[in-house]
């Protein structure tokens, strides 16, 4: 390896934890103020981004077992927040959606999640706003590419 290449790892190292811990902390806070937990929260915001999904499609996504998967989605059922649906192509297979109840909790959480946004850029002139945008459209174009592979 190059040294150059140590170097980076060696800062990344440095600073990835701390934004790891920073994001970490903002979802236990956004999740806080609904009625059910991280992992549940993030199978809603899929299902809200995707619109339909199977409880395979859902653990792909998550990177979590099929048992984890569906231990989610059946607590989620159970208070109201899904509702499971024969498949559209094949009935064999079951499909996911979000409730009523769900859209507008999530509406809510959206709402949430723009005041910390809100809260963020406003410590930050435009030209720092600007940056720090351009720097998550990169990271994520990265992660994009990583995932690729």
């Amino acid at each position: 390896m190059s040294k150059q290449l140590e170097i980076n790892i060696q800062k990344l190292g440095s600073v990835f934890p701390e934004i790891q811990r920073f994001f970490h902390n903002l979802s236990i806070e956004v999740s806080r103020t609904g009625e059910f937990t991280i992992a549940q929260y993030r199978v809603l915001s899929l299902l809200n981004h995707f619109g339909k999904m199977t409880v395979n499609d859902l653990k792909k996504h998550l990177n979590i077992a099929q048992s984890s998967a569906s231990g989610i989605v059946d607590r989620l059922e159970q208070t109201g927040l899904l509702k499971k649906t024969a498949g559209s192509d094949d009935k064999r297979v079951t499909e996911l959606e979000l409730s009523a109840k769900a859209k507008k909790i999530l509406s809510r959480k959206v709402e949430l999640m723009d005041d910390v946004y809100r809260k963020i850029l406003k410590s930050l002139n435009e030209k720092d706003q600007a940056e720090f945008i351009r720097s998550f459209e990169t990271l994520f174009e990265l992660v994009q590419k990583i995932e690729a592979i």
